[in-house]
């Protein structure tokens, strides 16, 4: 029996927002003269500078305008909050290194920009989680699908181009996936955070009281 008139409403989906901006020989230039250590308890380096797009302005600028489109385009998220830049780091991955499954902490959205690219260098994966709201169902039962999508999928990977920017909710569990090339794939991470008044409010959604974060 076929149904002809249904709709399905996607609600409450989580937003990962995908640009580009051209790589510029600049910032190749620079990212390999800057200085790198061991990333703590992973295996890939990461900058010693966490602020270093202070050190790339033009690239800098270029990252808050697709912040905002994303914020206020999309999200529409009010002019009287404001978002800025936190730390930003350059991670490098030789081959066979990536990442350990993570969130970030202490930051509103999250991003990378992808400075070079080569076939089997990898990309980013995100994953559902196993919380409540995160899932279709209850996740004491793990219901199995012909074919995975957006909607139920338990991880989804993301290859973008030379140039590619992502930017998402810094709350979603990602890994780095594996550089499986022999080429050495560097990538910009940074964190944004929010200025501005705020109601925090309880699990069920009362009023507490009222946050400044200047």
């Amino acid at each position: 029996m076929k149904v002809k008139n249904y709709n399905v409403l996607d609600l409450w989906p989580t937003p990962i927002y995908v640009g580009e901006e051209p790589v510029e020989d600049s910032y190749l230039n620079f990212i390999s003269k800057i200085k790198y250590e061991r990333a703590s308890n992973e295996r890939f380096d990461i900058s010693t500078n966490k602020t270093i797009l202070n050190k790339m302005p033009k690239l800098k600028s270029k990252i808050e305008k697709h912040i905002n489109i994303f914020a206020r385009d999309h999200l529409k998220i009010n002019k009287k909050i404001n978002f800025y830049l936190t730390d930003s780091w350059v991670n490098k991955f030789k081959k066979g290194e990536g990442s350990t499954t993570h969130s970030h902490v202490n930051s509103m959205l999250s991003g990378v920009y992808y400075f070079k690219r080569a076939p089997e260098m990898g990309g980013i994966q995100f994953q559902k989680g196993y919380q409540i709201n995160h899932n279709l169902f209850y996740p004491d039962i793990w219901i199995e699908y012909d074919e995975a999508t957006t909607t139920q999928a338990p991880a989804f990977n993301i290859n973008p181009p030379e140039g590619g920017l992502v930017i998402f909710p810094s709350k979603i569990e990602h890994t780095v996936n594996q550089n499986n090339s022999d080429e050495v794939r560097y990538s910009l991470a940074f964190n944004v955070h929010v200025k501005g008044k705020f109601v925090v409010r309880d699990f069920t959604g009362k009023p507490n009281y009222e946050l400044e974060i200047k």
